[in-house]
């Protein structure tokens, strides 16, 4: 097994800080591997988007949604993957502005039986 080594300011994520501890309780640990592991960051790692929890509207977007009845029927038809990037497009704006005005089109473009701008396929 090869393993590369770490550049000085790389993270460390949940599963590779488990590793390196069981490992050491294994007694498995290279003073090399140990030396690297001092010099990690403290701080704990951003959080991979694989552990985060998946996008969704909240409790108040989804209650607007569900008012429009065509928009919310088309919008609840569509596979989970449609649904969460959609919501993930309404709530990665920083500002409320935006997000009212994303999710203004969202609710327009579900009852007009479309797919959001960002996700609608150039052909």
């Amino acid at each position: 097994m090869r393993f590369t080594p770490r550049r000085p300011g790389s993270v460390w994520s949940p599963a590779d800080v488990a590793t390196v501890r069981r490992l050491t309780a294994a007694g498995l640990m290279t003073p090399a591997g140990l030396a690297a592991f001092a010099r990690r960051r403290p701080e704990p790692a951003a959080v991979r988007s694989a552990e985060q929890e998946p996008p969704s509207l909240t409790p108040s977007q989804l209650a607007l949604l569900e008012g429009d009845a065509e928009a919310w029927a088309w919008f609840s038809a569509q596979p989970p993957s449609y649904r969460r990037a959609a919501a993930r497009w309404v709530n990665s704006a920083r500002r409320d502005t935006i997000r009212e005005s994303r999710l203004a089109r969202l609710i327009e473009s579900a009852a007009a039986g479309t797919t959001i701008p960002p996700l609608t396929r150039r052909s």
